[in-house]
């Protein structure tokens, strides 16, 4: 069983998603096979997240140069 949590991930924002006030950022978690998604709401102060298989992806993990193919996966929130 792993101990990993959703904090253990570096987390990258697109250019777009950055200076906002729901802050949305991705991580690739390679090892289980998901994309994890991190939506930081800074007036709420309040963090949530949600999944997709990387399987699904279509393109390159490469969030810091935009989302788009992000955006499209289907997204499971994380309990």
């Amino acid at each position: 069983m792993s101990t990993t949590t959703y904090d253990d991930f570096v987390y990258h924002t697109a250019p777009k998603d950055q200076g906002q006030i729901i802050k949305i950022s991705y991580a690739a978690d390679w090892e289980n096979g998901r994309i994890i998604c991190r939506s930081f709401d800074a007036s709420a102060r309040t963090i949530s997240y949600a999944t997709a298989d990387s399987d699904d992806l279509d393109g390159e993990f490469e969030p810091w140069n935009g989302a788009e193919n992000l955006e499209t996966l289907d997204w499971r929130p994380v309990e």
